[in-house]
């Protein structure tokens, strides 16, 4: 009794390793280097952990475009380098050979179709080693490549790939709103019946990859200071011409004006320093300064009786 149902047992992990092995094979997860960490940016890669089969078994006969998949969400995918990586997934069990071939379609017509990539012969896009193909087919993803294992897989038998190659034709690319659609002919069982897959990516396609250098807008001011009163006076940094520097020299004159002028001595307290300041306080008063204008003296102006100087960033207030 005990060896028949060993044997039974035996025998039915067997047929189910086999069975999925032949019944479930593989499928386009993403553009780029993806990770067991990344999800899928494949249309319905939400039933990977629910329906996986509506992913990676073979077509039927009359499948439409995408597998009849809805619309997923829309990837950047800039192919102004000349190459593309994508991340496949395939199960463990199928030594997988045969052709893929990648296409942008104008998600807006369907007959606008560009093909950027196609691997033919024995190997085509599939078929590069990777561990589980040199090892214990029956055995599971986790053991095999630990860390490239589709996000979300339940059933353990998965493990991604890596197909980089040069695109073609991206120059008869018309759309931006594209459909990434790749297809595969897993010969591993028939070359005369191969098997049929597909999956689709919506993509936003750009065909050049640098952006037009930003419009050169002179660099405003950086302070931020809500609380500056609109009295100061326009910052002089935004006039370049050198030789508005005489109309400091009549400042001097309304000095005996001036109610106290013992406070003269322009020596501000540590409190006066122009550094990089439009205005500075300096004692009562205060100093229009010229900040990148090497060699320009500040202007001593003075504050209304009964007020005192503030500073605010890079301006002062009189209040």
């Amino acid at each position: 009794m005990k060896v028949t149902s060993s044997l039974s047992a035996a025998a039915a992990a067997l047929l189910l390793a086999s069975s999925s092995s032949v019944s479930a094979h593989g499928f386009l997860s993403g553009i780029g280097t993806l990770s067991s960490s990344q999800r899928g940016q494949v249309r319905d890669y939400n039933k990977i952990n629910v329906q996986i089969d509506d992913l990676r078994n073979p077509l039927a006969g009359n499948s439409q475009l995408c597998r009849g998949a809805a619309k997923g969400p829309v990837v950047p995918l800039d192919l102004s380098s000349g190459s593309l990586t994508l991340t496949q997934a395939f199960s463990l069990g199928a030594q997988h050979i045969g052709p893929c071939a990648v296409e942008i379609i104008d998600a807006n017509d369907h007959n606008n179709k560009v093909t950027i990539a196609s691997a033919n012969g024995l190997d085509g896009c599939a078929r590069p080693p990777i561990a589980q193909f040199d090892t214990d087919k029956l055995s599971p993803a986790t053991n095999q490549c630990h860390g490239k294992i589709p996000a979300g897989l339940v059933t353990n038998d998965m493990c991604l790939q890596y197909w980089t190659f040069q695109t073609q034709n991206v120059d008869k690319i018309t759309c931006t709103d594209c459909i990434l659609r790749w297809t595969w002919s897993g010969e591993h069982i028939s070359v005369t019946n191969p098997e049929k897959y597909e999956n689709c990516i919506d993509v936003k396609v750009t065909k050049n990859g640098s952006t037009p250098p930003p419009v050169d807008v002179p660099n405003p001011d950086t302070n931020t200071n809500t609380n500056i009163p609109p009295v100061v006076v326009t910052p002089p940094k935004q006039n370049p011409a050198p030789t508005q520097a005489p109309p400091a020299k009549p400042a001097p004159t309304h000095a005996p004006a001036a109610p106290a002028p013992a406070p003269t001595p322009a020596t501000p307290a540590s409190s006066g320093s122009c550094a990089d300041n439009f205005m500075a306080c300096n004692g009562q008063g205060f100093l229009v300064c010229f900040p990148g204008q090497a060699g320009r003296a500040p202007v001593p102006m003075s504050c209304a009786q009964g007020t005192k100087c503030k500073q605010f960033g890079k301006y002062i207030q009189c209040a």
